[in-house]
């Protein structure tokens, strides 16, 4: 779900590219019905009017912004970004059960977007942000010894081992962007991070094939998430 909304300049928005398939329309429909709404002189009016009223007069009105995509043919086409009132306002114009249940999996995901941001905001997830990225810095070291070490035993593509060990701490993380991560899940990455440095540098340290001290990193996340599954299991029983 967390597909249908990202985070474009600091907003929660959706695309209107993507809100076409998802609702089974023509791409060019929805792009047709954006501007007939952005050339709606009463819309425009009252979003004026309610800018006003709430003493935003020089705010501009946002609820879309025309965006550019790649077509299979690698040409650019328009499509437009929308953020929650933009989704809202041209959704009203979709129905059916379908396009209800669609309706309902975008405010879920505006609303859990909207509250990533929202937490992004607080000096708690910028320190433990700051956190992360101290750790992240200390593993992507000790990666750069370990890609010169798999060099050394004769490795051709020592350097994809950087995007490797990411995908495996983000994986056991749960996460797919560390900037909308949660403090929880940021705490665990730096675990998990913190983990897979001692790992690299302890197969080191013993002369150990390159390739099996990934393959022990990954072992060892899973022991980890094993123990934390344990760990869950056993505090609930406590409760």
């Amino acid at each position: 779900m967390n597909d249908l909304v990202f985070i474009k300049r600091g907003q929660a928005v959706c695309d209107s590219l993507q809100v076409a398939e998802k609702f089974g329309k023509l791409h060019k429909n929805v792009v047709r019905s954006i501007v007939n709404l952005l050339e709606n002189k009463a819309i425009i009016n009252e979003l004026k009017n309610e800018l006003v009223g709430n003493g935003l007069k020089n705010e501009p009105v946002k609820m879309f912004k025309e965006s550019q995509y790649k077509d299979a043919k690698g040409e650019y086409r328009k499509m437009y970004l929308m953020n929650r009132d933009g989704f809202t306002l041209l959704a009203m114009g979709f129905t059916g059960q379908e396009a209800l249940i669609w309706k309902l999996k975008y405010i879920s995901a505006f609303n859990a977007m909207e509250q990533t941001l929202l937490q992004q905001q607080s000096p708690l997830w910028k320190d433990t942000r700051s956190y992360q990225k101290a750790i992240r810095n200390q593993e992507t070291d000790v990666i750069k010894l370990f890609v010169q070490y798999a060099e050394s035993q004769g490795s051709t593509h020592a350097d994809q081992y950087y995007p490797r060990f990411s995908l495996l701490a983000n994986t056991a993380a749960g996460i797919e962007d560390r900037n909308l991560a949660t403090v929880q899940q940021l705490h665990l990455l730096s675990q998990i991070e913190t983990i897979i440095s001692a790992c690299i540098a302890d197969g080191m340290q013993r002369n150990e094939p390159y390739k099996a001290i990934f393959t022990a990193c990954k072992a060892r996340i899973g022991q980890f998430q094993g123990f934390l599954g344990s760990e869950h299991m056993f505090g609930s029983l406590k409760q």
